[in-house]
């Protein structure tokens, strides 16, 4: 096959920050098919990376960077254009009403890849980018929503404090449900990475075609260390992903103020780590809090999951599949995790992993690891055991491949 895929960015590599998901799977597909690129270049800082990275060789046959839509940045248009798209009950990403021209454009050099590049399906990595494609298309679509974004939307209106945001929120969210009903109902085929997500979708369009594609981890590249970096201070608890996340946000501040000065109590030497990027303010100033560190960008992840001594993951928001649990738990670190955490996870509390969902049974999981070194190895093996023979990229893209030929089929399966 051929493949267009159309992303929002440069592909994030297990070497970068952020969800490595959409690179996994195009490297495993490109072993048996031609892909073809399609990106826009929001990040210029991941531009280097992704091209240097050594995985990166021969995934994608041809790269095409696709010109910024004018209006990208919302930050530079007037307050009213910044309103269209509340206006129009539409979501924050749409850019039909504030640049119709660079939209149509994007269009058409889509449609033209097809033709030049004898494209047989178009994959479309995240929500945001389908309004570039033109309807009906010139080939299947398949979507990969990854998580179902309403649903989250519809997570944080219920947190949020104040009728504003409230209803801001929730207004959002039906925006955006709207758009993942239209879209369930005209590619040929949704991916989401849960089956919470899917059911979520299947809610909103019931005739949806859909397929639970889940992440994966390279377990060879998050291995544990073989040398012991950890020091004597215990128990030094990390949390990684990108900070500018809303759901990463708030777990971060959560943990901070409501766990880890109960952690602390009984813990005198405990330290937090917050590793991952683009840390907002109010993350930021976490750091003043006793034992807390606030990173920000880091250039290997792994250096500091080598030195840790327990993963937290005390995220009470959000959808999908947490990669870095995952990334963690290949590494050899015993993981805590809140039962959110865990949504669309193979991963079973007491066998795998430990679950926590307040300050004290934060406290009384670490003080049993603490007290049983035997009871976290036995986590550490038993963690990175069960993420390589269930959540390696090769078996979930196997899933996708043979979802996508029988698009294809008869006639050119």
């Amino acid at each position: 096959m051929n493949i267009l895929v159309v992303a929002n960015d440069f592909p994030t590599t297990s070497r970068m920050a952020g969800s490595p998901r959409l690179f996994n799977l195009c490297r495993e597909l490109s072993k048996h098919h031609r892909l073809v690129l399609a990106h826009f270049a929001r990040s210029s800082e991941k531009g280097k990376p992704f091209s240097e990275d050594p995985d990166n060789t021969n995934v994608f046959s041809r790269t095409v960077e696709l010109p910024l839509v004018s209006g990208f940045d919302r930050t530079s248009l007037s307050w009213v254009k910044r309103q269209y798209h509340r206006i129009m009950l539409e979501p924050f990403f749409s850019q039909r009403l504030r640049s119709p021209e660079d939209t149509q454009r994007l269009r058409e050099l889509i449609n033209s890849l097809c033709t030049n590049e004898h494209i047989d399906i178009i994959y479309v990595d995240g929500i945001e980018m389908v309004q570039y494609l033109a309807v009906p298309a010139p080939v299947p679509v398949a979507v990969d929503l990854c998580d179902c974004l309403s649903l989250l939307y519809y997570q944080q209106s219920r947190r949020a404090h104040g009728l504003i945001r409230k209803t801001a929120l929730f207004l959002e969210a039906q925006s955006i449900a709207r758009w993942e009903k239209r879209i369930a109902g005209e590619a040929a085929l949704t991916i989401v990475i849960s089956t919470q997500d899917e059911s979520s979708i299947k809610q909103l369009n019931p005739s949806a075609k859909t397929l639970v594609v889940q992440n994966g981890v390279d377990p060879n590249y998050f291995a544990p260390s073989s040398t012991s970096e950890k020091t004597a201070n215990w128990p030094k608890l990390i949390f990684t992903g990108v900070m500018g996340y809303a759901p990463n946000a708030d777990a971060a501040v959560y943990f901070t103020y409501k766990v880890f000065p109960e952690v602390r109590k009984r813990f005198p030497e405990a330290e937090f780590w917050v590793v991952g990027a683009s840390p907002p303010p109010w993350v930021l100033k976490l750091a003043e809090e006793p034992g807390v560190q606030v990173t920000g960008r880091v250039d290997d992840v792994r250096d500091y999951l080598n030195r840790a001594d327990i993963f937290v993951c005390p995220l009470r928001l959000g959808t999908g599949m947490k990669n870095k649990i995952m990334a963690a738990m290949s590494m050899g670190l015993p993981v805590i995790a809140t039962a959110n955490s865990l949504n669309g996870l193979d991963f079973f509390p007491e066998e795998d992993l430990l679950e926590a969902d307040s300050a004290e049974q934060f406290v009384e999981q670490i003080a049993r690891l603490q007290s049983s070194p035997q009871l976290a190895a036995q986590f550490s093996q038993r963690g990175r055991e069960t993420v390589i023979n269930r959540y390696s990229w090769a078996t979930h893209a196997a899933v996708l491949e043979e979802a996508l030929t029988k698009l294809l089929a008869p006639e050119t399966a």
